[in-house]
């Protein structure tokens, strides 16, 4: 019997930028970092894991937290 997994959804709480984290522990590559153009605050996604890929959905740095 396969089990199906439930959807899921994923809400775009705020946006943020931490300069201070950012200079302390990103590598020199990363400093000019800005907020994700790719979604915006308020944004709501509705996922259903048995049809979509995550990896289509959001960039390398939305996955970090998934």
């Amino acid at each position: 019997m396969v089990s199906k997994m439930p959807k899921c959804k994923i809400t775009v709480l705020k946006r943020t930028i931490n300069r201070d984290l950012i200079e302390e522990y990103i590598v020199d590559l990363y400093h000019d970092i800005n907020l994700c153009e790719r979604f915006e605050d308020g944004q709501e996604f509705i996922i259903d894991p048995n049809l979509a890929k995550v990896s289509e959905v959001f960039c390398d740095w939305a996955k970090m937290v998934l």
